[in-house]
């Protein structure tokens, strides 16, 4: 999500105006503590080198 929302800044779109709903299919062996982080991590920028 963070990249779209770069992308939509680089072409003068108003990243905030995006409307984006992430939608996360776990498996069978996903925990709840993993589809949150998948969740968190679709919203946050991702920090490299952290």
């Amino acid at each position: 999500m963070a990249e779209v929302r770069r992308l939509a800044a680089e072409e003068g779109r108003d990243p905030s105006r995006l409307g984006m709903i992430p939608r996360v299919y776990p498996t069978a062996a996903g925990t709840v503590e993993s589809i949150v982080e998948a969740l968190v991590r679709s919203v946050r920028p991702v920090t490299h080198g952290t």
